[in-house]
């Protein structure tokens, strides 16, 4: 789970909450990692807010550092919250496919398999392919902060995705190496396992208090049935600026 220092940082506290108590209840199976700031300023200066999302990438990587340890990732953004705590997310994951994305994005290419929202992934850390296209996504993404570009990680994660998946769509009757079909269980808001309280774009602003109570009104949700769990962790506090 990852944020910077702005006004996410209120968020990031609820989503790394509930990541801690999906912990909780799962053991040592789940490890909970966080990283906060803005990362990768080529010049010496304060980076933008938007190389906060880099954040998830230097995650992915560290994760593959420890693939010894763990079978899978799940990348979380600072709107992202784990909802249901009795389902075994690396379920939702077979071995033959490397990446489970959020819900496609509407649109022309709303049946290709690269076409995913990034705020919400899940990874086979020991599928074959896995680890080129994580390279090729930071490789991306890095030269637009070099060029001063940059503007978010996602659209460099569906070039990387395009690159090695090519021509797979989620109709060819071969199954595809990442799954991004339209998932009740990581569907926005809506989520069954994981939830996403994304931005409407028609309002002004980021509503950051309303993705915030949203959020709260989840994590109240989750304590009326798994009391003991919420007790055992305390809410994270992080910086703002």
């Amino acid at each position: 789970v990852y944020a910077g220092y702005d006004g996410y940082a209120k968020l990031l506290e609820q989503a790394v909450w509930s990541a801690r108590v999906y912990g909780k209840i799962w053991g040592d199976n789940v490890t909970v990692v966080t990283l906060q700031g803005e990362s990768f300023s080529p010049n010496g200066c304060k980076a933008p807010e938007a190389h906060t999302t880099l954040n998830k990438i230097r995650l992915l990587f560290h994760a593959v550092d420890h693939r010894d340890e763990y079978d899978q990732v799940l990348l979380l953004d600072a709107d992202a919250f784990v909802y249901n705590m009795d389902v075994d997310i690396t379920s939702l994951l077979s071995d033959d496919r490397y990446l489970l994305g959020a819900q496609a994005i509407p649109g022309a290419h709303k049946k290709d398999v690269w076409n995913i929202h990034s705020g919400v992934t899940l990874w086979n850390l020991h599928h074959p392919k896995m680890a080129s296209v994580a390279v090729d996504w930071f490789e991306a993404a890095k030269q637009a902060v070099v060029d001063e570009t940059y503007n978010g990680d996602q659209e460099f994660l569906q070039n990387a995705l395009r690159t090695h998946l090519q021509w797979q769509r989620r109709d060819e009757k071969q199954q595809p190496m990442v799954l991004n079909f339209q998932n009740q269980e990581f569907d926005y808001a809506q989520g069954t396992v994981v939830k996403q309280f994304i931005k409407d774009s028609a309002k002004a602003g980021t509503q950051l208090s309303d993705r915030l109570e949203q959020m709260k009104d989840a994590a109240s949700s989750i304590c009326a049935t798994h009391a003991r769990a919420c007790s055992n962790v305390i809410p994270p506090q992080y910086e703002t600026s």
